[in-house]
């Protein structure tokens, strides 16, 4: 709002010198403004080139077509009329423009928990000139399995440094924990060129020749295991992807997929949230697409919870809510292909909120990370209760992007390079990363849960890793094969 109130009171200013070209002194207030909107932007979070130059030119095309305009109404002495169309145009125009990670929430956040309630209010009494609000963070239905609900989000000014004020209140005796609600952004999706891996056709999705880990990692012969298998079944598990959403008409997604009644969840802008369900329950021998590790669309399903936005953006606290989410409608599997670098008090939170999904009967699977270090560095990868997946090649060597697992109570490694999977609008594209490893691992675990419902995180997590095989290059990461892990069923 600051760069749209700024560069509309510099068109006014122009526009009144064009009426009264005599008056040069008007220009003056003019130049003001137009820097003063440039300022707002910077402060906006613009700070890279190609978003900083989109609005600039943008705005310099508007200036144009309103200098264009303004000349038919000269005759008007106040040019009010075309200052409101002028606003119109603006709020129009700019709204279809990406925002910045800045602009995910208004402010500044920060998340704390306190000793009791009367702490609330003497926190915005001494701060009252720093924190614009104070609202409640997380929503949860069991408030008995976890103290999540007494955690607040405090809204602060965009001039305070929130570095700063979290340590003033690290001090304070009712506080019990307190840190800046991070935000996590998603790495610009890079897509690999479709090839032909010289697979059997073992499944008739014609894609799925062009899908080495389907191949290589025995899945048709692990969907023929499976029709001998006489144990029970549960009647429907779920899978639910924490991400951008899911293409829920996805041709090869469709029949398998299970809306939480959001209906914004189920769209999928970005892309990444549809990559991420293909890998983990894409519908096999349909004839379209690609295959995946589920062979019965009807006993497992996919479920949406969208934690980042249409940009890929997101913070601490919709990743938690959405994990708090998953668990209250059922969730049998949370599969989060997102994260960030760390700090110890990072790591409360998530806990808890993992420690809810686990006593509501979820297990939770996490990416390791992308940024070739220790995953012990990130979260919610490093988390205590989570399994955290890393990514290897075709060649069952560590990828060189993935961060390694060595440190973590339950750590393995899964496919995650050049894997091709569903796509927005009934497309199909190859990404590389630990988002494609973890959504792997979670389809198999679905289909774990779907003979064995009351299995735990760390069992599920033995029997994942009981194949004889480590990725090669980091001789203390197993490497999960579904084929063993189905002879493994009784």
């Amino acid at each position: 709002m600051e760069h749209l109130l700024s560069i509309t009171m510099g068109f006014l200013f122009i526009g009144i010198w064009y009426l009264n070209p005599k008056r040069g002194f008007i220009l003056i207030p003019a130049l003001i403004a137009l820097v003063s909107s440039g300022f707002s932007l910077y402060n906006q979070g613009f700070v890279e080139y190609k978003d900083f130059l989109q609005h600039l030119s943008l705005d310099l095309i508007l200036l144009a077509v309103f200098l264009y305009v303004f000349q038919f109404f000269k005759h008007l002495q106040w040019a009010i009329l075309l200052l409101i169309f002028l606003a119109s145009i603006f709020m129009l125009s700019h709204s279809q423009i990406p925002k910045p990670a800045s602009s995910i929430t208004e402010r500044p956040e920060l998340l704390i928990h306190l000793k009791n309630e009367e702490w609330k209010q003497t926190i915005l009494d001494k701060y009252e000139n720093e924190i614009v609000g104070v609202r409640h963070a997380f929503a949860l239905s069991d408030k008995e399995i976890t103290d999540l609900e007494e955690y607040l989000t405090i809204d602060i000014k965009n001039s305070i440094d929130p570095f700063k004020l979290v340590l003033e209140l690290q001090r304070m005796e009712g506080v019990i924990w307190v840190e800046e609600n991070q935000e996590i952004k998603l790495p610009e999706l890079v897509e690999n060129q479709i090839s032909e891996h010289n697979s059997i056709a073992e499944f008739n999705d014609p894609l799925a020749k062009n899908q080495w880990h389907v191949s290589k990692f025995s899945i048709s012969s692990m969907h023929e295991k499976l029709k001998k298998i006489k144990k029970q079944r549960k009647n429907e598990t779920i899978i639910a992807i924490l991400d951008t959403g899911i293409d829920a008409n996805h041709e090869d997604l469709r029949a398998a997929y299970k809306s939480s009644g959001v209906k914004s969840y189920d769209t999928d802008p970005k892309g990444h949230g549809t990559h991420c369900a293909g890998v983990a329950n894409a519908i096999s021998n349909n004839s379209k697409g690609v295959a995946s590790l589920n062979p019965d669309p009807n006993a497992i399903k996919t479920m949406s919870i969208q934690v980042l936005n249409n940009f890929g953006f997101g913070s601490q606290q919709t990743i938690i809510n959405g994990i708090l989410k998953a668990a209250d409608l059922g969730a049998d599997v949370i599969s989060l292909s997102l994260g960030g670098m760390t700090s110890e008090s990072k790591e409360k939170a998530y806990h808890e909120a993992v420690k809810y999904a686990n006593n509501k009967g979820a297990i939770v699977v996490v990416a390791a990370g992308n940024s070739g270090k220790s995953a012990t560095q990130f979260s919610p990868a490093n988390t205590k209760g989570v399994i955290a997946v890393t990514a290897i090649d075709k060649n069952l060597s560590l990828a060189n992007f993935a961060n390694d697992v060595t440190g973590l109570d339950m750590g393995l490694a899964a496919p995650g390079v050049n894997i091709l999977s569903t796509f927005p609008n009934n497309d199909y594209k190859s990404m590389n990363g630990t988002s494609m490893a973890a959504p792997f691992v979670s389809g198999m675990i679905g289909l774990i849960r779907s003979y064995y419902p009351d299995i735990n995180t760390e069992d599920v997590y033995k029997m994942l890793i009981k194949g004889d095989l480590t990725a090669s290059n980091n001789q203390t990461t197993p490497i999960m094969l579904p084929d063993q892990v189905v002879d493994e069923f009784k």
